[in-house]
């Protein structure tokens, strides 16, 4: 069992270099942000079609809006 010697290069950070890991870095927060606000949204309009169904259990197109609320999830 012999130790084996495995070169490692140190790579600089990208702060260091032109500033471009803060635009990379607010992008993937604002991604994830709107994301959530889109699951929210779907599962939102989900429960409100879901109550209007109720009131109006012959409604359509109430049934095939709720299938796309679940789509966009």
């Amino acid at each position: 069992m012999g130790s084996t010697n495995v070169a490692t290069t140190i790579s600089k950070s990208k702060s260091k270099v032109g500033g471009s890991s803060k635009k990379g870095r607010q992008h993937v927060v604002h991604t994830r942000k709107y994301q959530k606000q889109k699951d929210r949204t779907s599962k939102n309009k989900e429960k409100a079609w879901s109550k209007h169904l109720a009131k109006h259990p012959k409604d359509m197109k109430a049934k095939e809006n709720i299938k796309k609320a679940k789509e966009r999830k």
